[in-house]
């Protein structure tokens, strides 16, 4: 036996738990409203064992200071330090062997709290009482409350102060507690492993610890071994000699075990304690069987590698976090790529049979947060960890099949306090990523079978999914199995808030000459509108709470995030050639979202065709061509971003309404939104940026802005009157890539109304310098013309990866070139050509606003240029001049 578990039930005085700290600039560093308020030099009481998380920042005691300092210093004895349970590491270069009855715990211990009294300061807040542990450090407070009162007698110059003994002075009697200590590590590392013993790894949440619990017990099973390997070069790696077949089990090990197997039961996260189980059998498999579940602590945590993963039972585990992988390639395989070098040799060819994580039709794996009901009378008030929130799921492998019937669940739960109020956790995030090695990210090849129901609902924000493969078709019709056919009603499913599909793309054949097939492609006549789901938690119907699934109303539920993106795969191997990841949107294909909305499409080469519509929400197109680039450097001058004569990005404002009780018509008017283009930038004639404001009708209060006392009466007796709201236009940006930027598209920004201002455009781009090429802080990098066309009219339509030639069959100049007819009517109100700026041709520009020209301090023009605006800004700022070699400061003897 080995026993490392921590001390058990120490006793400890409860005004252990209690301090008293005087706030001063570092304890508010974090607080700015509280430097300058009544708390600044102020003493008070605080309770260590009041912890929380406010804006993403821990705190504990109070979220108004940092005290960490002072708990700290606070002094404890051994038994305390005890508390935690410690760690046991086992290392055997064949095996290591647990017999029956043996056993290792590294359970965490506990302290036990002697009742008495505690005090904590209250804070007023407008004839309000608030406890320090509620007070938020954006509030400010208009008194300490300690139960004096004050009388002041001016003519005689005397203040008399009288304490009340039943003033709320936060003070009461604290029944004795118990409060449970970290769990502790054990790791064990050996090829092969008989595991006959138990292990142990329990620990003990108090009532004070359902938001932050005592940190989980962790077992680490390691089946690998070191190994030297001489071929080219001498290497120290892991390699897995024996991989076993670990198969979980709910019950005793069967009869005749079959060899080279590893039983382990599932007891280990339950009756055993741990929370935190990380196993590594990279060459091997892990199976959950049918009819075996596996319950992970709330907040624990899985981690499981090997060749092959089969779930055909049910893992629960609430906000925890969860990372399987599984590889194409065994430890030794990439042991001897390194030793060889994987550039001298040619690219080996997949195990088809392995890398693979299957998900049967009677699997499930859910990440959910918990039910929490805390109302009076419930058996289970107080008592469940406040864990709310979907948790995390990950899973990395070469293909996925995940199976009818098969379930993945990251939704958000709910919890309902002593009152009967619901607060609804989020949704967590779900992440299926395939189409090439997890080791050796230049093999591809892998597939992805998508069958199983993925839910993320929520009854706040739902969760995100993340789905990666060698190459997604959205819409249309497909028989290549190496692609993944996307239903576009996919985005309305699961209560996802957010969807990421990341294709890698596939190269063309050998001698074919074709280009690569897109990472992602979204076929003509596909429509994805997607439309989130929320799932509410139901107190009316019956006794029991019930989470319902809702389709609420535009301007209530979420708007979705979309992005979709191609990321190319690498070439490690002799003879590999990088591929190419296109993002391709045909034309016919349209994206439609609710107002807010936001879509990206980014990939090594990008191209718009197709129609994206997101209300005064944020669209981005971009590329991320670095190892394009790298891979080939004649690239560099190549288009990677296409916004067709068929393309139309809007996002135009909109009205939006929701249902009032008392027939009013309440909503926003959503400004325009924000449309952000990079990348080496062909904009064809016929194009469309919109970002324009809107106008919509609001029943409004009189007092809103002055208008006067008319309308017709309501239920609630007050009166409402109609008004005419105009929404502000939005920002368009146009950034060239390493080369160049062409754009002949037409862009607006309109202004709602009278009463709001137009859009915002931003243009910049660089210049093209071959490598090693001496570079001029004064050469032009963007021409501006108007009147002129900058792309020949040609039937052949441009892609990504070639050259653009001009009108007389050259390539056009490495830089940016711009047409002013593009904004010309567009009722945009400012105007940035950042950059050094050429105005070829006589231009004429007038703009209610503002105009920048030239951000880079030099203007170049060969005929008459009129600009006029509210405000126009010329070149830089003056600069201080600087001696040489000065560093910018003046030699001391000066």
């Amino acid at each position: 036996m080995i026993d490392v578990s921590g001390s058990i039930a120490v006793p400890v005085p409860v005004s252990q738990n209690i301090i008293k700290v005087q706030l001063r600039g570092d304890e508010l560093a974090n607080s700015p409203l509280q430097r300058t308020g009544i708390l600044r030099g102020a003493t008070i009481s605080v309770d260590i064992r009041d912890q929380g998380v406010f804006q993403q920042q821990m705190w504990a005691g109070t979220p108004l200071a940092d005290l960490s300092g002072f708990i700290n210093l606070i002094q404890k004895g051994v038994g305390q330090l005890t508390v935690g349970g410690g760690s046991v590491n086992i290392s055997a270069g064949e095996s290591v062997v647990m017999a029956t009855g043996s056993k290792i715990d590294v359970s965490g211990g506990s302290i036990k709290y002697t009742g008495g009294t505690v005090q904590t300061t209250h804070l007023l807040s407008k004839g309000r009482l608030i406890n320090i542990r509620d007070a938020r450090p954006d509030e400010v407070y208009d008194g300490i409350v300690n139960g004096d009162a004050v009388e002041a007698r001016i003519k005689w110059n005397v203040r008399n102060t009288f304490r009340n003994p039943l003033a709320p002075n936060g003070g009461r009697f604290e029944e004795e507690s118990i409060s449970g200590g970290a769990g502790g590590k054990l790791a064990i590392t050996a090829p092969t492993m008989t595991l006959g013993g138990v292990f142990q790894g329990n620990t003990f949440d108090g009532e004070r610890q359902r938001i932050i619990p005592a940190a989980n017990s962790s077992l680490t099973l390691n089946f690998t071994a070191e190994r030297f390997v001489t071929a080219g070069s001498l290497l120290n790696g892991i390699i897995s000699p024996t991989p076993p077949k670990i198969v979980f089990q709910s019950d005793a090990p069967p009869a005749e075990e079959e060899s080279n197997t590893v039983y382990l039961s599932s007891k280990l996260l339950t009756q055993q304690g741990f929370g935190s189980l990380t196993i590594d059998n990279h060459d091997g498999e892990i199976v959950v069987p049918s009819g075996v579940e596996l319950q992970v602590k709330a907040g624990g945590a899985l981690d499981w590698r090997a060749s092959n993963t089969t779930i055909d039972g049910k893992i629960t585990a609430p906000n925890a976090t969860l990372t399987f992988r599984n590889y194409n390639f065994t430890y030794a395989d990439s042991l001897g790529f390194a030793a060889v070098g994987r550039s001298t040799i040619a690219a080996p060819s997949p195990n088809p049979d392995r890398g693979i994580f299957r998900l049967g039709e009677t699997g499930v794996i859910s990440t959910a947060g918990l039910l929490v009901d805390d109302r009076l009378g419930s058996r289970s008030a107080g008592l469940q960890p406040l864990q709310t929130r979907g948790g995390s799921l990950s899973i990395q492998a070469f293909s996925a099949d995940l199976a009818a019937g098969g379930v993945l669940d990251v939704s958000g739960g709910a919890v309902i306090n002593a009152r009967g109020g619901v607060t609804h956790g989020n949704g967590g995030n779900l992440s299926i990523l395939t189409g090439n090695d997890v080791d050796e990210r230049s093999i591809g090849g892998g597939r992805l079978n998508l069958a199983s129901t993925l839910r993320g609902y929520s009854g706040g924000t739902g969760g995100s999914l993340a789905l990666g493969a060698a190459a997604f078709q959205v819409g249309g019709n497909l028989t290549d199995p190496a692609k993944t056919l996307i239903d576009p009603n996919l985005f309305s499913q699961g209560g996802f808030n957010s969807f990421s599909l990341t294709g890698l793309g596939i190269d063309s054949p050998p001698n074919s000459g074709g280009n690569p097939t897109p990472g992602v492609r979204i076929a003509a006549g596909a429509t994805i509108q997607p439309v989130v789901q929320s799932q509410v938690l139901d107190l009316i119907s019956g006794k029991n709470p019930v989470f319902k699934i809702q389709t609420l109303e535009e301007g209530v539920r979420r708007p979705v995030n979309l992005t979709f993106a191609s990321t190319g795969q690498s070439a490690a191997f002799n003879g590999q050639e990088f591929v190419r990841g296109d993002v391709l949107m045909e034309n016919g294909a349209s994206i439609i979202t609710d107002a807010k909305g936001s879509v990206t499409l980014r990939g090594v080469t990008t191209t718009v065709l197709g129609s994206i519509t997101t209300p005064g929400g944020n669209i981005s197109i971009s590329t991320d061509s670095v190892g394009f680039f790298a891979a080939i450097p004649e690239a560099r001058t190549r288009t990677t971003v296409i916004l067709g004569s068929s393309a139309r990005l809007s996002a135009v404002g909109k009205t939006v309404l929701t249902a009032s009780p008392f027939g009013i018509r309440q909503g926003e008017v959503v400004k325009g939104g924000n449309i952000s283009v990079s990348g080496n930038l062909v904009a064809e004639r016929g194009a469309v940026l919109d970002v324009s404001g809107t106008q919509g009708i609001l029943d409004l209060n009189p007092s809103f802005k002055g208008i006067k006392n008319a309308g017709k009466p309501k239920l609630t007796g007050d009166k409402f009157v109609p008004v005419t709201i105009a929404s502000d236009g939005g920002n368009i940006s146009l950034f060239g890539g390493d080369a160049f930027l062409y754009s002949d598209a037409t862009l607006i920004g309109r202004a709602g109304g009278d009463s709001a201002i137009g859009g915002t455009i931003t243009i910049q781009a660089r210049r093209f310098r071959p490598d090693n090429t001496a570079s001029n802080t004064a050469e032009v990098n963007l021409v501006v013309s108007q009147g002129k066309s900058i792309l020949p009219n040609s039937t052949t339509p441009y892609t990504v990866g070639s050259a653009v030639l001009g009108s007389d069959g050259n390539l056009l100049p490495g830089l940016g070139i711009f047409n002013l007819d593009g904004i010309n009517g567009g009722g945009f109100d400012t105007l940035a050509l950042n950059g050094n700026v050429r105005f070829d041709g006589a231009v004429s520009l007038k703009l209610p606003g503002s105009i920048r020209v030239a951000s880079g301090g030099v203007i170049f023009a060969n005929q008459a240029v009129n600009l006029t605006a509210g405000h126009i800004a010329l070149g830089q700022e003056f600069k201080a001049p600087q001696l040489l070699n000065s560093g910018g400061n003046c030699p001391s003897d000066l």
